[in-house]
């Protein structure tokens, strides 16, 4: 089965309920009482999953009314208790695989992400795209880990001499 977002990956897929609104593609934590939401840089210490598209299953559906209409990614909705949708997701695991985006906001400095590049999630609120280890946004503000404003997820997989340098765009990581 092919798994939009994930290349490589050796576990088992795994299901939780939806705390708020995710998306396809989406980094998500998982919560103490049962649950994921959306990374959140600033309070959140680590990504536990992304999640998938599954091209079957009982949403199959609205995927393809959501495509048809344009809408680019699926979201799952709910408040992390029964009745909110399950959102499939591929577990955090070394070596895996992942395509998580670049960040969006264009009125910051595009990332500039290179082969073997460390990546990760800058402590900014709101954002759960990746930017590389050493990211200076426009307040000068330099994003890394021994900071404690920067969580790693990997190293670019990307060809010899390639950069991604555009906002949203997907990105092959290798997790550490």
């Amino acid at each position: 089965m092919a798994l939009l977002y994930v290349e490589e990956h050796e576990k088992s897929l795994d299901s939780e309920l939806a705390n708020g609104t995710i998306y396809e593609g989406d980094l998500v934590v998982r919560e103490e009482g049962g649950g994921v939401h959306t990374i959140d840089p600033t309070s959140d210490t680590d990504v536990d999953g992304i999640v998938v598209h599954l091209r079957h299953g009982d949403n199959i559906a609205d995927h393809e009314e959501d495509f048809r209409t344009g809408v680019d990614a699926f979201p799952y909705e709910g408040d992390g208790t029964v009745g909110s949708d399950r959102v499939p997701i591929a577990i955090d695991e070394v070596d895996a695989i992942f395509r998580p985006h670049t960040i969006a906001d264009d009125s910051e400095p595009a990332p500039s992400i290179q082969r073997n590049t460390r990546v990760g999630i800058p402590a900014i609120s709101g954002v759960s795209g990746i930017v590389e280890e050493g990211y200076e946004d426009s307040g000068a503000t330099v994003y890394d880990e021994s900071s404690g404003n920067f969580i790693p997820l990997g190293e670019a997989e990307l060809d010899h001499g390639e950069t991604e340098s555009g906002y949203e765009e997907r990105v092959r990581v290798r997790l550490e």
